[in-house]
């Protein structure tokens, strides 16, 4: 019931109130002021810095020669905030050699990554991700697990609020918390999480809304890697 509820809100918005939050959007971000810092749990938690950027981390491999770093941070900015793409190249000829390294702000942007795009065909060639060699060291570190009634939501057409995305995940359950990263020039970058009473309920959130078209843009859900506080979000 839950599902068949969230999908019915989500199509009626395309055709209803969308259209009228989109034109107030564009209004908010002419009179726009700095927005509150990132939202970023294991940042704020405290977590080893070097740890964290291990667990954003992929190596992506089997590149299209013609693709730049530019395209594949578009590529897998629907994921979440790319920090930087790293692409090996030839000294001799300053192309790069089909593979390269992409980082995200938070781990959890890198998880989606790896679970949708390995095998995924971009330029004529399937791409093949892995995970840093040192993976296997930060995932064993001592850091805070994440609670089981939070989930990561990512690819958030930039017109779709806080309050709007937790009515979306609303038929699951109650949801106690909905931050999405603010961005100073477009409202927030298009990630963020919410935060159910249940765990069952961030479960089946997480199933059944990832793939969901909403605004033009395919959700991608999952469950958490790194736990700590929320930041406060675009509030």
């Amino acid at each position: 019931m839950g599902v068949a509820k969230a999908r019915a809100y989500a199509q009626e918005l395309q055709q209803t109130v969308f259209k009228d939050i989109v034109a107030q959007e564009l209004v908010r971000r002419a009179e726009a002021q700095p927005l509150p810092g990132t939202v970023n749990p294991g940042l704020r938690a405290g977590v080893d810095a070097r740890t964290l950027s291990v667990l954003s981390r992929v190596y992506v491999g089997s590149i299209n020669f013609e693709l730049t770093e530019d395209h594949m941070r578009q590529v897998f900015g629907e994921f979440g905030s790319v920090c930087s793409v790293s692409m090996a190249r030839d000294t001799n000829t300053g192309r790069h050699k089909g593979f390269g390294f992409v980082e995200f702000l938070v781990p959890e942007a890198a998880a989606l990554a790896m679970e949708i795009m390995d095998g995924t065909v971009l330029g004529g060639r399937a791409l093949k991700l892995g995970r840093p060699n040192n993976y296997a060291a930060a995932i064993a570190q001592n850091f805070p697990r994440p609670p089981a009634n939070r989930i990561y939501v990512a690819n958030v057409n930039r017109a779709v609020t806080e309050s709007v995305l937790q009515e979306i995940f609303s038929p699951f359950g109650k949801v106690t918390a909905c931050v999405l990263a603010p961005d100073e020039s477009a409202g927030h970058k298009g990630w963020g999480f919410v935060e159910f009473e249940g765990a069952e309920a961030a479960e089946q959130a997480a199933q059944a809304m990832n793939g969901l078209e909403l605004a033009a843009l395919v959700l991608r859900v999952r469950a958490c890697v790194v736990g700590g506080p929320l930041g406060p979000g675009m509030a």
